[in-house]
C-alpha cells in the first residue's frame, strides 16, 4: 500500500471538514466562510476588512463578500472609520453573535464526535503538532522551491479554524 503524503492527508481533511461543515451550515443559510468572519468579530468586533481577511485566513475579496452577505443579513453592521475616513470598520450586531454561537455549537458537536472517536489526548497532540508544523512551515517553506503557499495556507487555515489570537476557540 502506497503512503500518502502529508500534504495530501492535509488537503483531504480541510477539504472534508469544510463539506461536513457547509453542509450543516446551509441550514442556517451560512458558509464556513461566512462563520469564521463571524468568529474573528466575535473576538474582535469593531475591525477593518483587512484584518478580517488576515485572522480568519481568507482572501480580501471574499471577506467582502461575506460581509455584505452578513451585513444584509443583519449579522453584522460597517462603520466609516472614524480615524480614516477611507475605511470601514466591520462590527458584528446581537443577531450575529447569536448565529455565530449556534454556528458554533455545530462545530463543537463535531469536535466532539471526533474526540470521542481519538480521544482528548490524541487531539492535543495533534492541535500541538499541527501548531508546530504551521509555525516551521511560515519560517522554512518561504525559501523552499516546493509551492510554500499552497501547503502554508493548508495548515494555517487548520490552526486558525481552532485559534484566533490567544484565544482556542475550539477544543482541538
Amino acid at each position: 500500500m502506497e503512503e500518502k503524503k502529508l500534504g495530501f492527508l492535509i488537503a483531504n481533511l480541510f477539504n472534508d471538514y469544510t463539506n461536513y461543515m457547509n453542509s450543516y451550515l446551509k441550514e442556517m443559510d451560512l458558509t464556513l466562510s461566512q462563520t469564521r468572519v463571524l468568529l474573528v468579530l466575535a473576538l474582535n468586533n469593531g475591525v477593518s476588512i483587512d484584518y478580517l481577511a488576515e485572522k480568519a485566513n481568507i482572501g480580501k475579496s471574499s471577506v467582502t463578500k461575506s460581509v455584505k452577505i452578513l451585513e444584509k443579513k443583519g449579522f453584522l453592521t460597517k462603520e466609516i472609520d472614524p480615524e480614516d475616513n477611507r475605511r470601514k470598520i466591520v462590527k458584528i450586531t446581537k443577531k450575529g453573535k447569536e448565529i455565530q454561537k449556534a454556528a458554533l455549537q455545530i462545530n463543537n458537536e463535531i469536535e466532539e464526535s471526533i474526540i470521542s472517536k481519538i480521544g482528548e489526548n490524541e487531539i492535543k497532540t495533534l492541535k500541538e503538532q499541527l501548531i508546530t508544523l504551521g509555525n516551521f512551515s511560515t519560517i522554512s517553506f518561504k525559501t523552499s522551491i516546493v509551492s510554500s503557499d499552497i501547503f502554508n495556507r493548508y495548515i494555517q487555515t487548520i490552526i486558525k479554524i481552532y485559534t484566533i489570537g490567544n484565544k482556542t476557540l475550539f477544543k482541538f
